[in-house]
């Protein structure tokens, strides 16, 4: 029916079939209009007066006497533009409310941010990422190097070192290993350990506000974002490399 079509449009009911009774006269008074509509009289002066103001209705006088007249049925995309105009102005009040919104969440409550990352391409992509973070940086580190190399290829690995000597991150770590032997130097501090006594079957990465944790079994690799988890791991690593440097020593 096309007066629900109207309706859906943007109309409301009366507007929709005043307007369509001044189409089908082409030109009438109020009465004649509320006549043809079913709409009372008041009610049509009312309903007449709104569809001026949108486009789709004229007044003229002729004799002292006021007649209607209909404008182009393309009028009705004026109401659609002014829905769209409306439309973005809530979208753009939204968007400031959620802002607003999300500053008090935060203030009251800091949730650590958590992600995760499934298989070996995971655990890859979450490692280069971290050293994004750590351009002339320090890194705290434990893990095993013989689980890695079972996890990852030498070239998988070499792209790693890679990219860490890249951003120039530095390392203090604690590792073990059956096959290899890790140099320290100045900027990376590598300490080895007695897998029989501390074993690694995952790693530990700490840095910025960040910590890293993989399972090199289940291929699982998992970041947290929490400044005070964070900073809490790093005095604990402190602690264990200052430890495992005085039995060594």
């Amino acid at each position: 029916m096309l007066t629900k079509k109207l309706e859906e449009i943007g109309l409301n009911e009366k507007e929709a079939k005043v307007y369509i009774a001044v189409l089908e006269l082409g030109e009438g008074s109020a009465s004649e209009i509320a006549k043809k509509s079913g709409v009372n009289r008041a009610t049509t002066y009312f309903t007449l007066e709104n569809l001026m103001k949108i486009g789709l209705v004229s007044a003229s006088n002729e004799e002292k006497k006021q007649k209607f007249v209909p404008e182009d049925p393309s009028q009705l995309e004026n109401i659609i533009t002014k829905q769209q105009q409306e439309l973005e102005l809530k979208k753009k009040g939204l968007k400031d409310v959620v802002e607003e919104l999300n500053s008090i969440n935060s203030a009251s409550i800091k949730k650590p941010i958590v992600k995760y990352y499934l298989g070996k391409e995971g655990i890859m992509r979450m490692a280069k990422s971290s050293f994004d973070f750590t351009k002339d940086e320090t890194m705290w580190l434990a893990f095993s190097k013989d689980n890695l190399h079972k996890l990852l290829t030498e070239e998988e690995n070499s792209k790693l070192a890679f990219k860490r000597t890249k951003d120039k991150t530095k390392l203090q770590a604690l590792y073990c290993s059956k096959k290899y032997n890790i140099e320290s130097n100045d900027d990376n501090i590598r300490i080895k350990i007695d897998e029989k006594k501390y074993p690694l079957p995952g790693d530990i990465a700490v840095y910025k506000d960040r910590v890293r944790l993989t399972s090199y079994n289940d291929q699982i690799g998992i970041i947290i974002e929490n400044k005070d988890i964070a900073d809490t791991l790093k005095s604990v690593f402190k602690l264990a490399l200052e430890a495992a440097k005085n039995k060594n020593s």
